[in-house]
């Protein structure tokens, strides 16, 4: 309450009521020395401004919904930790089939698959939840040719 209370604008419902009040002899332009008038363009202005602080204050809101939190940087943390990027980068992303790859590497991209589909590592910002699955689409189309093309060999699976 205090907040709209601080607003300049507020006055603008009392105002009409003095200026007529006040002014009742001298001779004024119709829309402020009737009531009605003034109560009514000076309503009309109020809500024209208050639309517009709204549309300022959603503008406030989006941008803010659109960062991500504290909470969501330690959940993409967590989640870039257990998939070992660097891991994945040399042995995955620079390695080819035919080579084979590191069972601790497929082992982490099934973990990080498992551990981003929890509700628990769903962040708040619906574009970097949107990323995430994206990123997971393509790691599911590398999963499922790796468990039909390539099987264990000791510490690798191969073709």
């Amino acid at each position: 309450m205090k907040k709209y209370f601080e607003k300049w604008y507020i006055s603008l419902f009392i105002l009409p009521i003095l200026l007529t009040y006040l002014t009742s002899f001298v001779q004024l332009p119709d829309i402020i020395s009737n009531w009605e008038y003034s109560i009514i363009t000076s309503l009309t202005i109020l809500v024209i401004i208050l639309i517009y602080e709204i549309q300022l204050l959603n503008k406030k809101v989006v941008e803010l919904e659109s960062k991500p939190t504290e909470k969501d940087k330690k959940i993409i943390k967590k989640l870039l930790k257990t998939l070992n990027l660097k891991m994945f980068q040399e042995d995955i992303c620079t390695q080819d089939s035919w080579n084979g790859y590191p069972r601790e590497a497929i082992s982490n991209v099934i973990e990080f698959k498992h551990n981003s589909v929890l509700i628990e590592n769903q962040t708040s910002v619906e574009k970097l939840n949107n990323l995430i699955s994206d990123f997971l689409k393509e790691l599911e189309i590398f999963t499922e040719y790796s468990s039909k093309r390539v099987s264990g060999k000791g510490e690798w699976l191969v073709p």
